[in-house]
């Protein structure tokens, strides 16, 4: 029998808030964790190193426990989703922007802004490869924030200490911006960091504009039976 969702995952020093895919109230399934030696937030997104095997072993572990879909905690990943992919027999989702080619065919070529952890990092994955020709022609980072000091730098690690307001307020921040620089086409954002899906609904409302995450690929890929497997 099939137990719910895998998540192979880089090893986390900082607080996952409800929505976030790390957090264990997250989905009304069974979700099976696997960390991924080698796998942290600077090694996956602020580094080159290739640890797409770690990542498929890590992977294909879950398939032979049953889930039914495996996922990770980090967009960057979205450079392993067609080798990972085509080694599985289960739907696998690397990153929310696995869904930006669809946007762009929904809503219209140049009106999907993302909304990522680090735009520097992001426009040095090969595109092509990863299928997200011009992804960071209208996209901002967190650099220089507070998100970014806790989510890529890991520099908050509990969740006592970790200012909710403040992280809400540098991505709204950022997402002005990128409205504001978009203006003319920007009809939805995508999320990049899974670490923003806990505040994407707040935003979609206070920023008057729909917003996907890693979170809308999964019940897009699980069929979403009345959202019976995951909140938010």
């Amino acid at each position: 029998a099939s137990r719910g969702l895998g998540d192979v995952y880089k090893r986390q020093v900082f607080p996952r808030l409800q929505g976030d895919i790390g957090n264990t109230d997250t989905f009304r399934v069974d979700t099976e964790r696997l960390w991924v030696e080698g796998a942290t937030s600077k090694s996956v997104v602020l580094s080159d190193v290739d640890i797409c095997n770690n990542f498929l072993s890590g992977a294909k572990k879950l398939q032979e426990n049953n889930c039914s879909l495996v996922t990770t905690s980090c967009g960057f990943l979205i450079k392993y989703q067609s080798e990972i992919s085509k080694s599985l027999s289960v739907p696998f989702i690397s990153s929310s922007l696995v869904l930006y080619n669809l946007l762009q065919s929904i809503y219209g070529i140049g009106q999907v802004g993302v909304l990522t952890a680090s735009k520097t990092n992001l426009s040095k994955l090969n595109t092509d490869i990863c299928n997200i020709k011009d992804v960071c022609k209208c996209c901002e980072g967190m650099e220089e924030t507070y998100f970014y000091n806790v989510y890529v730098e890991n520099n908050v690690s509990d969740i006592d200490e970790l200012d909710i307001e403040k992280l809400y307020e540098d991505i709204k921040t950022k997402a002005i911006i990128l409205k504001d620089r978009c203006s003319k086409k920007l009809s939805v954002i995508l999320m990049e960091c899974t670490n923003m899906a806990p505040f994407a609904e707040r935003l979609s409302l206070e920023c008057d504009i729909p917003v996907y995450t890693l979170n809308s690929a999964i019940n897009m890929a699980l069929n979403n039976k009345e959202n019976s497997y995951i909140i938010g």
